[in-house]
């Protein structure tokens, strides 16, 4: 996600924000997500221009109906697109533009599938959405300074981890106001069918058994490293003790290092 970069960037990067929100009217930090889940929901149909492809208007009636954000859904529509998280019935790798059908793709699925419940993917994205709270903004801001300031030493890992769980949940519980505002404002429940479901109580559900998961290991670590230094008497020597200093495990089991992989 961050390749040579300091920070996450989405235009630098090769993976996409799918919480981008643009200034159009309406505009959602759901919308793409709420794209991929309409057209997952109709993968198994098929059309005239073959399995899973739906018709663009069929998508953009139904959200302006809702939503009323015609910008908005042609924005995400040609952003998914780009990112090769949809495709047109054109081919375009770029846009929609002469498209009359579009349908996901496998990495649309494991974006929405997998990937927006990862705590590496949101811990990165944080860093280049926009906000539409700056108190939240300058906190967000200051964990990614703090996180900064904070060595990658044993001593502080955990300090370090504790920053940036603080920074995920403060970001989620963001995602959260703007969605239940949503559900209110456009009375979701009623009204939307296949959007009526939130997207953010299963992402915080999944985050948290992941912090979970990282918190323990980065502890059991820590104890570890502890507990086997181990002092050892040599048969030939008749005085003194051989400290041996053994490593954190660093068996197959445990998580891939991306998993907890640094953001700065």
């Amino acid at each position: 996600m961050l390749g040579e970069r300091r920070y996450y960037k989405e235009q630098a990067s090769p993976i996409a924000n799918l919480f981008d929100c643009g200034a159009e009217r309406n505009a959602s930090h759901f919308t793409a997500l709420r794209i991929i889940r309409a057209l997952l929901l109709r993968l198994g149909e098929s059309s005239r221009e073959g399995p899973g492809f739906v018709e663009i208007g069929q998508l953009v009636s139904m959200s302006e109906d809702i939503f009323d954000n015609h910008e908005d859904f042609l924005r995400a529509l040609n952003r998914l697109v780009s990112r090769q998280l949809i495709e047109c019935n054109t081919k375009s790798p770029d846009t929609i533009t002469g498209a009359s059908h579009v349908r996901v793709t496998s990495a649309g699925w494991y974006y929405s599938r997998f990937l927006v419940k990862a705590f590496s993917y949101i811990d990165l994205v944080l860093q280049d959405t926009p906000l539409d709270d700056a108190a939240v903004e300058r906190k967000l801001r200051d964990y990614v300074e703090t996180v900064d300031n904070l060595s990658d030493k044993e001593d502080q890992k955990l300090q370090r981890m504790e920053v940036r769980f603080r920074r995920v949940r403060e970001f989620l519980d963001y995602l959260q106001r703007e969605e239940e505002r949503e559900t209110k404002q456009f009375d979701l429940a009623a009204r939307a069918e296949i959007w009526s479901e939130p997207f953010v109580p299963k992402i915080r559900l999944q985050i948290e058994e992941e912090i979970s998961y990282i918190e323990r290991r980065v502890n059991e670590n820590r104890e570890k490293y502890t507990q086997d230094v181990k002092f050892e008497s040599e048969p030939d020597e008749t005085s003194g003790m051989d400290i041996a200093a053994v490593g954190d495990d660093d068996t197959n089991e445990d998580p891939p290092s991306d998993m907890v992989g640094e953001t700065s």
